[in-house]
């Protein structure tokens, strides 16, 4: 069996040890799991340890850079997972270790992200219920969790929106049938594009 022959502390991540099996480099760990595994010079570990070993080394690897990655802004489950396996590399067993784990932590949110993706919409760049589906569809969210996230907004948002949108475009579009057909072509439906119009004129 395969010994553990030295542990060595990294240079650059202070934190993580380099763990060597008979004179040559294996894996590294973190400080946290080196003692918690109780790893230590003259340890002899079997092929089920050393598997163990190696998937739980390359799970914490991949859990940093993936947080890192949903730092920069948030994300989907689709788009790390994207990231983990086409990115990274990892298995796929490493991917749904790490998205569990985040996703127990409450850092990666599919009906938060599209929370937050409407209200931004809304505040920022007014659109259509439609077009805002597709782009959250193109992102990998689930239809069911996108109506919820809109069953929460409640249809006032979409008129709106709608509003927001034809009192931007009222002087591009004097003739009211081309301004009609415009937020139309939007993705908002005749009723809530003709109640815009509505309320812009009022």
């Amino acid at each position: 069996m395969p010994t553990i022959s030295q542990i060595a502390k990294q240079v650059k991540q202070s934190n993580r040890f380099s763990i060597f099996l008979d004179g040559e480099y294996a894996f590294s760990v973190t400080s946290n799991d080196l003692l918690a595994l109780k790893l230590h010079i003259g340890q002899s570990l079997s092929e089920l340890e050393l598997a163990q070993l190696m998937q739980l080394t390359e799970v914490a690897a991949a859990y940093e850079k993936a947080l890192s990655f949903i730092t920069i802004r948030a994300r989907t489950v689709a788009e790390l997972r994207s990231y983990l396996l086409h990115r990274l590399k990892v298995s796929s067993e490493v991917s749904d270790a790490v998205i569990t784990k985040l996703m127990e932590l409450s850092l990666l949110d599919d009906l938060e992200f599209c929370r937050l993706w409407i209200r931004d919409r809304a505040n920022l760049k007014p659109s259509s219920k439609r077009r805002i589906v597709a782009e959250l569809r193109t992102k990998g969210v689930p239809s069911d969790i996108i109506e919820q996230a809109f069953s929460e907004l409640g249809s006032e948002g979409e008129l709106e929106a709608a509003i927001a949108i034809a009192q931007k475009k009222l002087n591009r579009y004097p003739d009211q049938r081309k301004l009609l057909q415009y937020l139309c072509g939007q993705g908002f439906a005749y009723e809530t594009a003709k109640k815009a119009l509505e309320a812009v004129n009022a």
